[in-house]
């Protein structure tokens, strides 16, 4: 199979995880009343949680390719589902999407690492160049997704010039959303509310992308070699006569493939080095749950409205792209506990200008600046997680499991974070969180390569 069905495959995914996440950044925003955005996160990371832990059983029973097309189906309910904008809808598309997030992460990666091609090199750095590209390309296409509510949304309030600097107080670091007055009136919603109609239309559009995805998937993606569904259909194909051991026999297996599954995840859980490596992944999470919460609102829908939130986290996504491209194509000069320092000084330096913001009109540019250097250290940290896995672990699937339940670990703590507390309150845990990683990370780093 040649490299180009890798790409192919990757543009598929970055398609639909590009749809996906926009829409994730726009949540908060659009739906705050009420707090029906924010907790439709936290309930998409707790069904993350549970995916996570069943999906190295899942892959085992069904196979990945089937896993993966299940994710792309649910994505496309959910943006579906997205059109109606009641708690009951919001909350049950996005539970279930939650439920199958391993498929686009750590599925897609562990299917991305070992994705079949030409070359015989099957070797861990093999692994480390796919994963990096793989990687610049879903980045690239969030870039591209989040450029759409820029041309399609508008605000129901759009002469924001109008506005006296007192409606800003309230906006970045000052952000608290559980101080909001919740009605229609006030000034703050016709910054974070879009119109119906540029909503619905977004929407349709959303929906026909990750349509698109699924479909390229179905051709692209390799068809299991061998999986507890697959056998048992050869099983059922065959003249066996004896229907009750036919059935003992499918039992068996899945009972097999059961215990296998919990042995792996139990070895990689049992790691000594998780204490070093794991809190990378928690902290990414994090990262991400404040990117899509309090910054798109706190820091763009409050300054500039709702359709400045998608071209904002386009530049976030473009700068984190580059950042990857100039990683991938220099990776074989870069380590892991290298990458850990420099995200690490731009994490402090990012955080701490989003902390001192005080938003006037004459600085309404600094989002932008916050979104570029928030990029940059989103792909430090991305590609520091994905790549760990690979190098420090044997069983991938299942340390790519692992680290999808820290990450949506993370993701959760921000989200709640959102809700109850003021946006400063987070930029202070992040920016801790952030220098305990990396010293963790460097122990243990050079923890490995002494045992070596």
């Amino acid at each position: 199979m040649s490299m180009r069905n890798f790409y192919i495959y990757a543009v598929a995914t970055a398609i639909i995880i590009g749809s996906k996440y926009c829409l994730f950044a726009l949540k908060s925003t659009v739906q705050v009343k009420g707090g029906i955005g924010p907790i439709s996160m936290v309930l998409y990371h707790a069904g993350a949680l549970v995916s996570g832990l069943v999906y190295p059983f899942v892959v085992r029973t069904i196979g990945i390719r089937r896993f993966l097309l299940l994710g792309d189906f649910v994505c496309t309910i959910f943006i579906i589902g997205s059109l109606y904008t009641g708690w009951q809808s919001v909350f049950t598309t996005t539970l279930f999407l939650g439920l199958v997030d391993s498929s686009f992460w750590a599925g897609a990666f562990s299917l991305a690492a070992s994705f079949p091609t030409d070359s015989e090199s099957t070797s861990t750095k093999d692994g480390e160049r796919k994963v990096s590209r793989f990687l610049t390309i879903i980045t690239l296409g969030q870039g591209l997704a989040n450029l759409l509510p820029e041309a399609v949304l508008r605000n129901s309030v759009d002469d924001l010039t109008a506005l006296n600097e007192t409606d800003f107080m309230q906006c970045a670091a000052r952000d608290c959303s559980m101080k909001y007055e919740y009605k229609s009136s006030a000034s703050i919603f016709g910054r974070l509310t879009p119109t119906r109609l540029s909503y619905n239309i977004l929407i349709g559009i959303f929906t026909a992308l990750a349509a698109c995805g699924m479909f390229i998937h179905y051709f692209v993606i390799p068809r299991d070699q061998s999986s507890v569904f697959e056998e048992g259909q050869h099983l059922m194909e065959d003249n066996v006569d004896n229907n009750r051991s036919r059935a003992t026999l499918q039992t068996g297996k899945f009972r097999d493939v059961l215990s296998k599954s919990f042995t792996a995840m139990r070895g990689v859980f049992a790691n000594s080095m998780n204490i070093f490596l794991l809190p990378s992944g928690l902290w990414l999470g994090m990262f991400l749950g404040f990117v899509w919460s309090t910054f798109s609102r706190s820091y763009v829908a409050c300054t500039l409205g709702v359709r400045s939130v998608g071209p904002m986290i386009a530049i976030f996504d473009f700068m984190s792209c580059l950042t990857c491209f100039i990683i991938a194509w220099r990776h074989e000069f870069i380590s892991v506990w290298q990458l850990s320092i420099v995200g690490s000084l731009l994490d402090s330096v990012g955080l701490a200008l989003a902390l001192t913001w005080m938003p006037t009109f004459a600085t309404l540019y600094m989002p932008y600046v916050i979104a570029l250097l928030l990029g940059v250290s989103h792909a430090v940290a991305r590609t520091i997680l994905f790549t760990i896995p690979v190098v420090y672990y044997s069983d991938k699937d299942s340390a790519f499991s692992m680290y999808a339940l820290s990450s949506n670990s993370g993701c959760i703590i921000s989200q709640v974070m959102s809700i109850g507390a003021c946006a400063f309150w987070g930029i202070y845990l992040l920016m801790a969180s952030s220098l305990l990683c990396t010293i963790l990370l460097l122990v243990g780093h050079f923890k490995m390569h002494k045992s070596r």
